[in-house]
């Protein structure tokens, strides 16, 4: 039954009348402003995580409009959300709070003014106390006397997704004598040789029809970057008129223009991320429709990127079980039951076979697609016999983990996890490359791997920020043997280093912590997949100078986190937090260059002869060699050269002895000089310069 109109108008006219409160000072500035309508999706994506509930006021407007409350306290319910919302999501002493507080009073004060609404019922009386029988016992309030229940109000329970990959042993990153390249010769050097490098092929097969929105028009008609894979003109323009046209012999013609369509908006708005996510949902919607195999069509405003996983990195569950997860469900297994695996895949025009890197669309933030390794491709015995699954590993962007304050990241770096996870083939974009640390400074890789234009990433870490120690257990099987030919630098080539994401202004589901938290998280490790359904063996991290079964806390005290990149030798930064009272920090040359792993193939280490460490002061509490790794930086400044007081005794005398008489022209000038002599006398604080006392400095 809808609101009677004399409800419906008393609440129109008290909404309009808030609308109208404006801010004291001389710009009059409207409080309702931010509150007419709902944040873009796109733009604030974490609102809509954190909300349940999103209101605004013109959307309680257009209810009232169109008779969709049932009753005056529906519509109260609605405009207090809208108020209540902005104060859970912004900070207490923020414009938005202090607005959202002035606007919610002032509905209350009008509200209970009026003559026509009810009273809502958070404002009625409180149900009366149970009353006690005559026997003593308590007896429950009849219906009349309680008022209507109210419901608890849920506040979201943010739950940190620990993910880490394992730090095994094995073959390290190899080093080059060569001298890398300068800063300013970085991008000559990457052009000179991508400039010689083969095309892609680009798209080759099937498909049917659907027409994309508006990131599509910004393409222009020619296609004249290099690093495209084609080099005819095409827009949606083109499409259009050719489909009008009856131009198309069969639907892979058309498929093979809007694959090339979306390539070229791929990379015309790729560092733009509103029109590039809204390029990636296009792709997906068509992939979707085009789909023989498609049970739903897509509807408008899917809240999850039209994916058919329900969340993207860090905002993902680990599935309940492990030997059939759902799609989207991450596991650190690879689920072998009830599956056919195959060689490989083909769709729209890609090979899809384990090892490559590819695209994914991410349901949590369209302009930030997952990256991810194909280790199986398979089909399910339950589903239609086209239906084709691929289970891959995902790795995660800089945004998508929890790292110090000074943690810096190579551009395009990515992180390596031990979350599997099972796509429909559907949700893959293009084919992309991520080439570990060795390779990526020393070459770009051989086609059909990667081709100019095409995004590529470098990995050096596991999403703990763990340094990689054995990257063959990073890979699946059946490419541990096959690395990834590469065309050589001239030199070797370090890609630019940067600061956090979130001091740049980035936003993602991951956070900057405080070492003490980093450390914590990192005590819950996963175990790397060996094979299908197997765990890798790991070995007892050992500390030096203890056992495998030391502690944790002497492990985090000795090795701290891998701090990042840097050139050259690439060792951690020094910790800038002060050890536990607990537990004192014990300072060794290992342990400050952040552990034995980080040192391997960067150091050579050789222990010092008993004849050598005699030689050096000790510790009187310890007993170990005082090492230091600099020099000191409060020490006194020297004093500079001065005379002796025997040197200076010496040129007294001498000068006494030579000195002329004093009737004569010189023994009258040495009488002007003696003021000047004396004064000298006084600045070595002795009357005479044969006066023995000591000089005072």
């Amino acid at each position: 039954m809808p609101l009677a109109k004399a409800y419906s108008k008393a609440v129109e006219e008290l909404v309009t009348a808030m609308i109208d409160v404006t801010a004291t000072g001389k710009g009059k500035r409207k409080l309702t402003d931010i509150f007419m309508y709902l944040p873009d999706r796109q733009t604030l994506p974490e609102y809509y995580r954190a909300v349940r509930r999103p209101r605004c006021i013109q959307g309680v407007r257009d209810n009232l409009e169109k008779g969709y409350y049932s009753s005056a306290q529906a519509a109260y319910d609605d405009l207090v959300l809208i108020f209540d919302n902005a104060l859970f999501f912004n900070q207490e002493h923020s414009q938005i709070a202090q607005d959202a507080r002035v606007l919610k009073m002032f509905l209350n004060e009008k509200w209970l003014a009026s003559d026509v609404l009810p009273k809502p019922k958070q404002f009625l009386d409180p149900p009366p106390e149970p009353k006690s029988s005559p026997n003593g016992k308590a007896v429950a309030p009849t219906s009349s006397d309680a008022g209507p229940p109210t419901a608890p109000i849920e506040e979201p329970v943010v739950e940190l997704d620990p993910d880490a990959g394992a730090d095994m042993p094995g073959t390290p990153v190899p080093t080059y004598d060569d001298f890398p390249a300068e800063e300013h010769e970085v991008e000559d050097v990457v052009d000179h040789l991508e400039a010689g490098l083969p095309r892609s092929t680009g798209f080759q097969a099937a498909g049917c029809s659907y027409r994309p929105t508006d990131a599509l028009d910004a393409v222009d008609e020619a296609s004249t970057d290099r690093n495209l894979s084609f080099t005819e003109s095409i827009s949606l323009s083109i499409i259009e008129s050719r489909t009008r046209a009856k131009q198309y012999g069969s639907s892979e013609q058309f498929d093979a223009d809007m694959a090339r369509l979306f390539e070229k908006a791929r990379y015309l708005h790729s560092r733009d991320p509103g029109p590039y996510g809204r390029v990636i949902v296009c792709q997906r919607i068509y992939q979707e429709m085009i789909a023989t195999a498609s049970t739903t069509i897509p509807t408008a405003g899917s809240a999850s990127n039209f994916a058919s996983i329900p969340a993207g990195p860090m905002l993902a569950q680990a599935t309940t079980t492990p030997d059939d997860p759902e799609l989207g469900s991450t596991s650190i297994r690879i689920a072998s039951s009830d599956r056919e695996f195959h060689d490989h895949i083909e769709y729209r025009g890609m090979l899809l076979k384990p090892g490559n890197w590819v695209h994914l669309i991410n349901p949590s933030d369209a302009s930030k697609p997952i990256v991810a390794q194909i280790w199986k491709t398979f089909t399910k015995s339950r589903h239609r016999n086209d239906e084709e699954f691929i289970t891959v590993c995902w790795y995660y962007r800089p945004e998508q983990t929890y790292h110090p304050p000074h943690r810096q990241f190579w551009e395009h770096e990515v992180f390596k996890t031990a979350h599997f996870v099972e796509h429909s083939v559907r949700d893959v974009i293009e084919k992309v490359c991520v080439l570990f640390t060795g390779q990526y400074v020393n070459g770009r890789p051989r086609g059909p791997h990667w081709y100019p234009g095409v995004p590529l990433y470098v990995c050096s870490s596991h999403a703990r920020i763990v340094k990689v120690n054995n990257w063959r257990a990073c890979v699946p099987p059946e490419v541990r043997d096959a690395p990834t030919p590469i065309y050589p630098f001239e030199r070797p080539v370090y890609p630019p280093l940067l600061v956090s994401p979130f001091q740049r202004a980035i936003r993602g589901p991951g956070a900057i912590v405080d070492p003490v938290t980093l450390a914590a998280l990192d005590a819950h490790k996963e175990e790397p997949v060996e094979e299908v359904g197997t765990i890798a063996r790991r070995r007892s991290r050992r500390v030096p100078g203890g056992t495998p079964a030391a502690s944790k806390s002497a492990a985090i005290l000795e090795e701290p986190s891998y701090a990042g990149p840097t050139y050259g030798t690439r060792f951690p930064r020094a910790s800038t937090e002060a050890a536990p009272a607990t537990a004192p920090k014990r300072e060794t040359v290992i342990g400050a260059a952040g552990g034995e792993s980080n040192l391997k193939g960067h150091a050579i280490m050789e222990t010092l002869p008993p004849e050598t460490t005699r030689l050096f002061d000790r510790d009187q509490r310890t007993g170990q060699i005082l090492w230091f790794s600099g020099p000191p930086v409060n020490v006194a400044r020297p004093r500079p050269a001065q005379h002796t007081l025997a040197y200076l005794d010496f040129l007294a005398t001498k000068a006494k002895r030579t000195a002329p008489d004093s009737d004569s022209e010189d023994g009258q000038a040495r009488k002007r000089l003696e003021p000047a002599s004396k004064r000298v006398a006084a600045a070595f604080d002795f009357a005479e310069f044969g006066d023995a006392r000591p000089v005072r400095y």
